[in-house]
């Protein structure tokens, strides 16, 4: 578990360490910066938020922020430090989503920030948001971010839009494919990482 940097961070976002207690035995970070340091991207972006005092009542610290930054740099990320600002969105919506971390589950909240997320662009963001306007009965707006997020090239998303009846055949087939070599993408990465994360 300790080579694994997204049990690492998953463990903690549910208020537990790897060895099994209700909380981490060297504070409630000890997990997130061992998953940070390993590359996983989600606790290198929650280390930010940290240093950006966004998570606390602690006064912002712009050299650790900027370390997480060149951390996430230094992983092979493609992203300049305002890149990050669809990805922070993005999670702060999963978290508002899901009730992960010390954020209580608040779907108005997921929602403000899915939709900050799509609107800079990030598919997966659209994605959820798409998911959460079906469930409140929005279809029209739900078809319109899953649309978007297909378009961008997001599999789950391809896959989704490609079950709608007015989408032509032989779009459904193009996307279809597309989202498997996206599945497939993504397989051959987790896989890279967790080898690099064994070395280490």
């Amino acid at each position: 578990m300790e080579n694994h940097p997204w049990g690492l961070f998953n463990m903690w976002n549910l208020g537990r360490s790897p060895n099994g207690l209700d909380e981490a035995e060297e504070g409630d970070l000890y997990w997130v910066i061992k998953a940070a340091k390993q590359g996983n991207l989600r606790a290198i972006i929650h280390m930010i938020h940290v240093y950006e005092g966004d998570t606390n009542d602690d006064e912002p610290d712009d050299e650790q922020a900027l370390y997480w930054y060149r951390k996430a740099a230094d992983q092979g990320y493609p992203w300049s430090e305002s890149d990050f600002g669809a990805e922070r969105f993005f999670y702060l919506g999963m978290r508002y989503r899901h009730g992960y971390g010390d954020s209580e589950a608040d779907e108005d909240k997921a929602a403000e920030h899915f939709l900050a997320a799509s609107n800079l662009g990030h598919p997966e963001a659209q994605y959820r948001l798409a998911e959460l306007l079906s469930e409140w009965g929005d279809e029209s707006e739900s078809e319109h971010w899953l649309e978007s997020s297909a378009n961008l090239g997001y599999g789950p998303a391809q896959l989704a839009y490609a079950e709608y009846p007015f989408v032509p055949e032989e779009e459904a087939d193009a996307l279809i494919d597309s989202a498997i070599g996206w599945y497939r993408a993504r397989a051959e990465r987790a896989t890279k990482l967790r080898n690099l994360s064994t070395q280490q």
